[in-house]
């Protein structure tokens, strides 16, 4: 921090946690002490009984979890049905989130000025979020399931919807496994399509300039995305940023109400997911292959984008939709349109009409080639 940087990014921020969740938990003096006095804490007395615990004050966890006597290799389904087990993880989880606000804290003093403070959150997954309000943004390897295609493309989109609830931007990637694939295959076309999916859904992506690849069959290795496909792309993207930018979601991907604002215990980690999958939110459909994330921004500018989806692994190219018919509701936006202005990646703004039959608005797009951004305008 005394070089002067812009900010800190934590990457392996779950410190022991990460430990707790892959192989059992951390079980040195120093947890076991700490896991003790937060037991005397915050733990209900019918817990520790159900734990056969009469006090906290000379519990050994580590001692606990030995006379189990679980076999090493299924060390996490053993102990996940007993009855302190989520209470460790919990307890391992806020001491990495104390430990990211702590590091935060020490950045800003050392520098003597505000710095963004970030983490590495592997979002969908739940863990990762509870250090999130500690937090200016999210950065994190989303995983895409590029061996897949277009199958998988509904895990990134929990991801965004995750981060927009929390109120923190995130900065998506892929996962080295994804990239090993691009790398394999010259996937190129597919990552475009990851591209326009964050922008999309409100979120970011990195520019995939030098990136980790990693698979079992040909080990690790670096994909580095050949700059002319996309520079146009992100230059599109700078280009239209008032398109982007401070905009909210409305429609089936809209965040609910009423969400916990921190992540500290199990229970709250599970609500949160819960009410994000409430109806099974997803996308908009329209046609066979293109998805429509309808997006407002608080000055009352409303704007849906069309991302076509359809990916043909055996070709790595997206098929352009002609003569695509866009509809949606008129309670979205709770307006009527006359027009809308299409901003297309690759092609000039073009005006087209809107038709409002029966509670519904329509338009209907010439081409859909990658990503498109429908701007409506008011009635006049």
């Amino acid at each position: 921090m005394m070089g002067n940087p812009s900010g800190l990014h934590i990457d392996s921020h779950l410190g022991t946690a990460e430990a707790a969740l892959s192989s059992g938990g951390c079980f040195c003096d120093f947890c076991m002490r700490a896991f003790r006095e937060h037991l005397s804490a915050k733990t209900r007395p019918e817990l520790l009984a159900a734990a056969g615990i009469a006090s906290p004050d000379a519990f050994d966890f580590r001692k606990y979890v030995k006379n189990l006597n679980i076999p090493r290799d299924a060390v996490n389904n053993g102990l996940s049905g007993q009855p302190l087990y989520q209470e460790f993880m919990d307890f391992q989880l806020v001491r990495a989130a104390d430990n990211v606000a702590s590091l935060g804290r020490i950045a800003q003093e050392i520098a003597d000025r505000p710095v963004t403070l970030s983490i590495n959150a592997c979002l969908p997954h739940l863990e990762h979020i509870v250090a999130a309000p500690q937090c200016t943004y999210l950065l994190g390897e989303v995983e895409h399931g590029a061996a897949a295609g277009n199958k998988n493309l509904h895990v990134p989109v929990k991801a965004y919807l995750m981060a927009e609830a929390i109120g923190r931007p995130l900065a998506a990637t892929a996962s080295m496994a994804d990239w090993a694939f691009v790398k394999d295959n010259n996937a190129d076309r597919l990552v475009c399509l990851w591209i326009a999916l964050a922008y999309a859904c409100g979120q970011r992506f990195m520019v995939p300039n030098r990136v980790r690849c990693f698979s079992k069959e040909t080990g690790p290795a670096w994909y580095c995305g050949p700059s002319s496909t996309f520079t146009p792309l992100y230059a599109f993207i700078k280009k239209h940023a008032s398109l982007l930018n401070d905009f909210f979601p409305v429609g089936p991907l809209s965040v609910p109400e009423c969400l916990p604002s921190s992540f500290e215990t199990h229970e709250k980690r599970q609500r949160f997911a819960h009410a994000l999958e409430k109806g099974n939110p997803s996308p908009i459909q329209a046609g066979d292959g293109a998805w429509v994330f309808p997006r407002c921004r608080k000055d009352g500018l409303n704007v849906a984008h069309v991302v076509n989806i359809a990916y043909e692994a055996q070709t790595g190219k997206i098929q352009p939709q002609t003569g695509l018919t866009i509809t949606l509701p008129e309670s979205l936006y709770k307006r009527n349109f006359d027009t809308a202005t299409v901003y297309a990646y690759g092609c000039e703004p073009v005006k087209v009409p809107v038709t409002n039959i029966e509670g519904t608005m329509s338009i209907t797009l010439q081409e859909l080639r990658l990503w498109s951004i429908i701007a409506f305008e008011y009635w006049q």
